[in-house]
């Protein structure tokens, strides 16, 4: 063997190179121990397999030639992957960085080996291959913590696994609990939450068969998941196709209880929601008639009368009844005269009088607020104080406020022991003009709080009578101009009056 020349050796950077000086130094000292690696390309030319650093240690030494006993000849042709071999060797000296273990394995990969075979080659599972190679699929911020691991050392290579499972949206996400200390246990707990069973699906999941964004699609990735089968790993696309599966079923349910005259009341509930502010979220929440499911109670015994749109139970059918304290409403109510009071979409069926008594409760509701706005006028002073006894009629119909009541003493009583407290009328009418007004104010607004159908402008009348206000004129006739009768309400009109014809 002879020398060889350092400039016919080619020599490629696949790693860092730190510390070539104190190489230089030991070698410079001691000699060139262990030998290096080369492969000849053709006479005079050679490539460096294993030694990287060594060889440029002597470079920086000024070395010009290699001596027989500081290297070795691999016996290859020039086709054989001169990366596999410094790769292999680098390998088990578990010196390199993890960032530059994944991207020696990308290179290899895209060489035309299966993960098996890397992992045969490599002396490792095929899992542990699959979950390294699986690194590069880290994005945004996690590509960072990848390269500069000193920088976050809470983010251990099992870790950064498991992030590189989840889907992009998902990493970004993650990303927010970057400076979090989790383990690897609580990690997967968390992970795990954005998982859903396809054996759980309402819908097809034959379309899914092709999707990777499931467990089956990278089995080696997802051992742990081996157990329950097939697995989604998008949650927000799970529960869109689990959203619209739950609005056709319901559309169905409310098209056969229209039908069913003598149908039983019949409920929707759900025990929670889809991710908040997603398009499966908002499909939910606009489904009319659900209740919260702790206001209905399951019964062993009877019909199924009850359909949970989302939750453990989603899209099953039970026999549920409302707790004494719910407020959970049937979607299939019945007016007075047993008739239904919905149609097969859930809107309510509105008759002639419906839309008539409608009208109605909006004028009254405008007359009123506008009756309560001129009573605040004039520095909350509103109208001028009436005599002593239509305050005292008012009081009689209004009730005295707090401050005025006495336990158990009938209204005359009350009368003249607050005579006898003020010494003239005047001072009665002053002291309780104003608190007058605004009890009365209060119990107004009571009367148009609810619902239209619920709407009373009785209170209001009497007030103003006992005022002298003309209610008719001065309210009611404004509101009726300001709201005139909508074209729905006269198409109902005219459609019943075709009828009686």
């Amino acid at each position: 063997m002879e020398n060889i020349r350092l400039a016919a050796i080619e020599c490629t950077e696949n790693r860092s190179m730190s510390g070539i000086e104190e190489l230089a130094a030991n070698i410079a000292a001691v000699g060139l121990i262990q030998p290096i690696v080369l492969a000849e390309l053709e006479a005079g030319h050679y490539r460096l397999l294993a030694g990287r650093r060594r060889f440029r240690a002597l470079q920086q030494l000024g070395r010009m030639e290699l001596a027989p006993t500081e290297y070795c000849l691999y016996p290859t042709k020039c086709d054989f992957n001169f990366d596999m071999v410094a790769f292999c060797e680098n390998f088990h000296r578990a010196n390199l960085t993890l960032a530059e273990e994944v991207e020696q394995f990308n290179r290899l990969k895209t060489d035309k080996l299966t993960i098996k075979e890397l992992a045969a080659l490599l002396g490792k599972t095929p899992e542990y291959v699959a979950l390294r190679l699986n690194l590069t699929n880290l994005t945004g911020r996690w590509k960072e913590v990848l390269k500069h691991p000193e920088e976050y050392p809470q983010w251990t290579p099992a870790k950064l696994e498991l992030i590189a499972k989840q889907p992009p949206e998902k990493q970004t996400e993650f990303s927010g609990r970057m400076n979090q200390a989790l383990s690897v246990t609580e990690l997967r707990r968390q992970l795990e939450q954005n998982y859903c069973r396809l054996s759980e699906a309402l819908f097809c999941i034959d379309p899914c068969s092709k999707c990777l964004k499931r467990s089956g699609a990278a089995d080696m990735l997802f051992p742990e998941l081996a157990e329950q089968g097939d697995t989604c790993l998008d949650r927000k696309c799970f529960e869109l196709k689990q959203a619209r599966v739950i609005v056709d079923k319901v559309a169905e349910l409310r098209k056969t209880l229209a039908a069913d005259p003598d149908a039983e009341p019949f409920y929707l509930y759900r025990e929670s929601f889809p991710s908040y502010g997603t398009e499966a979220y908002l499909m939910i929440e606009k489904i009319r008639g659900v209740s919260d499911g702790w206001g209905l109670r399951e019964k062993k015994k009877g019909a199924p009368n009850a359909f949970c749109v989302w939750g453990e139970n989603i899209g099953k059918l039970c026999r549920m009844e409302p707790e004494g304290y719910s407020d959970a409403e049937p979607i299939n109510p019945k007016k007075a005269d047993g008739t239904a009071a919905v149609d097969e979409t859930g809107r309510k069926i509105r008759t002639l009088a419906d839309r008539e008594a409608e009208l109605q409760g909006k004028r009254k509701r405008l007359a009123v607020e506008n009756l309560c706005s001129d009573m605040e006028r004039s520095n909350g002073t509103g109208y001028p104080p009436p005599e002593t006894a239509t305050i005292l009629r008012l009081l009689a119909i209004y009730g005295y406020s707090r401050e005025y009541r006495w336990s158990g003493m009938k209204l005359a009583d009350s009368v003249k022991k607050l005579k006898r407290e003020y010494r003239t009328d005047a001072a009665l009418i002053e002291t309780f003009w104003k608190d007058i007004q605004s009890t009365i104010r209060s119990k107004l607004q009571e009367d148009i709080g609810g619902t239209l159908n619920t709407v009373s402008s009785e209170r209001a009348e009497t007030f103003c009578e006992l005022l002298g206000v003309d209610w008719n004129q001065t309210y009611l006739s404004k509101a009726v101009e300001a709201i005139p009768e909508p074209k729905s309400l006269l198409a109902a009109r005219a459609a019943e009056a075709a009828e009686a014809k």
